[in-house]
């Protein structure tokens, strides 16, 4: 989304002067929801508390079942007016009958 294009190298982005932020909980052996809510948490107190200007975070992670701290999380940073995108096809099941999570929460 962010590369700058016309520099002879990769592709370009839609946006050239954004800047993007990584928050890093899933390694060679997945992740934990625990650590999944610390990642949203982490850029909504950056957004709240410390003025930066997030405005939406790209979750392409997808697993576990449905986790009331995980959506309280996506609520508050939902209320700090920040989108949370989730990948909804990982697993190519047909998400309108069976949930998966995150792209499962409202």
């Amino acid at each position: 989304i962010g590369a700058v294009g016309g520099n002879g190298t990769g592709v370009a982005g839609v946006c050239w002067s954004v800047k993007m932020m990584g928050a890093k909980f899933l390694g060679s052996r997945g992740g934990t929801t625990a650590n999944a809510i610390k990642a949203v948490d982490y850029f909504t107190d950056l957004k709240i508390r410390h003025g930066l200007n997030i405005v939406a975070t790209n979750n392409s992670w997808g697993g576990g079942g449905y986790s009331q701290a995980l959506k309280d999380a996506i609520d508050r940073a939902n209320a700090a007016n920040i989108l949370f995108i989730a990948a909804a096809g990982n697993s190519g099941a047909n998400n309108d009958t069976t949930a998966a999570y995150p792209s499962g929460y409202t």
